[in-house]
């Protein structure tokens, strides 16, 4: 929504959760297109899963 993007990674008993800012505009934009389509998603409660690619984003089923 601001910008910036998070990712949490779990490994067994440790928890790290990176956080990057977009750089440019276009960037900017795409995470906010990717945080839209993770909001319709959840309000749909559809078990979809929002990756950004380097054209943009793809919805997923969540990986196993």
């Amino acid at each position: 929504e601001h910008g910036f993007t998070a990712k949490l990674a779990e490994d067994g008993e440790r928890c790290a959760l990176t956080v990057a800012f977009a750089t440019d505009e276009r960037d900017r934009l795409a995470t906010a297109v990717a945080h839209a389509i993770e909001s319709w998603l959840a309000d749909r409660e559809l078990p979809l899963v929002v990756h950004r690619s380097d054209d943009g984003c793809v919805v997923r089923p969540p990986a196993d």
